[in-house]
C-alpha cells in the first residue's frame, strides 16, 4: 500500500512529456506518443489533443485509479485503506482487488476477481485557471550569458574564419535533433561552436559544444554553481551510476572549482573519435535526446517538491 501511494505521489509531479519519454526509454518504444497510441487501439475514434489534455489534467490533479491486487486481502489492509480514504487530500480512487484462483478436476484454471472494498472519490479544493488547470506560482527563466570560462573552452579566437562553418554545423543540429520529451523547447545558438538546449530551473540549459586545442572534445554538460548548485550536483553525483545505466551514456562529473563552487556533469568524447562532422552530429543528436529524457522528469519532481 505504501508503494502504490508513493508511485501516485511521484507521478503527480510529472508532465505528460515526462511520462511519455520515460515510457519510450524504458520500453524502447518508437511511437512519439506511446500512451495515445495504446489508447487509440482500444478507442479508434479518439482524438490526440483532447486525450493529451485529459491525461495532463489527471497528472496535475492526482486523479488516478489505484488498485492493489492480491490472492488474499487481510482485514488490517481494509482498515488502513479506509483510514486513508477518510483523510482525503486527492482525487485518487483506491480499490483492493482480491483474485482467487481455482483449478477444476479437468485441469482448467478459474480466476475469480472480487472487490472487497470500494472507496468513494474524495475531493480536494484546488485553485484553477479559466481552463480548469491548477495554478502554480512560477518565476520566469532568467536570460543570462554562459560563464566566461565556459566560453573560453569552446571558442577558438585564432580561427575566427571558422565561425560560419561552426554556426552552420550547429544549425544542422538544431534542425535535425529530435527529442522524445514532448515539452522540450527549441535549441538556441549560444556562441561560436556551442548551443543551448533549454531545461527547466534550476539548471536552465544543457550546453552542447565542440572545442579545439589541446583538449579537442565534443560533448554535452550541465553547469552547477554556488551553494544551491553544489547541493544539486551532489544529488546527481551520488546517483551517477544509476544515471549512466538509464541513459547508456558515460556520464562524467568534473569539479572545476571548490570556492566558489563550479562543477559540470556531462558526457565528453575526443574529436578524434569521429571520422567527420556527420558522425559528430549523429552522436550529439542521440546523446542530447537521452540526456534530456533523463533530466527533465527529475527536474519536474524537484520543482514540485520545492513548492
Amino acid at each position: 500500500m505504501a508503494q502504490i501511494l508513493e508511485y501516485a505521489a511521484l507521478l503527480r509531479h510529472w508532465s505528460f512529456g515526462d511520462l511519455s519519454s520515460t515510457l519510450r526509454r524504458k520500453l524502447t518504444l518508437v511511437d512519439p506518443n506511446p500512451i495515445f497510441a495504446a489508447a487509440k487501439l482500444r478507442w479508434p475514434d479518439l482524438e490526440e489533443a483532447p486525450f493529451v489534455d485529459a491525461v495532463t489534467r489527471s497528472l496535475r490533479l492526482g486523479d488516478f485509479q489505484l488498485i492493489i491486487a492480491g490472492d488474499g486481502i487481510r482485514s488490517d489492509t481494509h482498515a488502513i485503506a479506509e483510514h486513508l480514504n477518510a483523510q482525503g487530500g486527492g482525487l485518487a480512487q483506491l480499490a483492493l482487488l482480491e483474485i482467487q484462483i481455482w483449478q477444476t478436476t479437468s485441469g482448467n484454471i478459474i480466476v475469480m476477481p472480487t472487490v472487497p472494498l470500494r472507496t468513494e472519490v474524495l475531493q480536494q479544493r484546488v485553485l484553477v485557471d479559466l481552463a480548469g488547470m491548477p495554478l502554480y506560482l512560477e518565476t520566469p527563466e532568467p536570460i543570462s550569458a554562459p560563464p566566461a570560462d565556459t566560453m573560453e573552452n569552446v571558442v577558438d579566437p585564432d580561427r575566427v574564419n571558422r565561425r560560419g562553418i561552426n554556426r552552420a554545423f550547429w544549425q544542422r543540429f538544431i534542425d535535425e535533433v529530435q527529442f522524445d520529451h514532448a515539452d522540450q523547447l527549441a535549441q538556441r545558438h549560444g556562441g561560436d561552436n556551442w548551443v543551448r538546449v533549454p531545461l527547466p530551473d534550476p539548471l536552465g540549459w544543457l550546453t552542447a559544444f565542440r572545442s579545439t586545442g589541446s583538449r579537442a572534445e565534443v560533448g554535452l554538460f550541465l553547469t552547477f554553481r554556488e551553494e544551491d548548485g553544489q547541493a544539486l550536483f551532489d544529488e546527481f553525483h551520488n546517483d551517477i551510476a544509476e544515471l549512466r545505466g538509464e541513459t547508456g551514456l558515460d556520464l562524467v562529473a568534473r569539479l572545476k572549482s571548490d570556492r566558489p563552487f563550479h562543477a559540470e556533469l556531462g558526457v565528453f568524447r575526443p574529436r578524434s573519435d569521429f571520422a567527420d562532422e556527420g558522425q559528430q552530429l549523429d552522436w550529439l543528436c542521440h546523446a542530447a535526446n537521452r540526456f534530456v529524457s533523463l533530466i527533465r522528469p527529475r527536474l519536474s519532481l524537484m520543482a514540485e517538491a520545492a513548492e
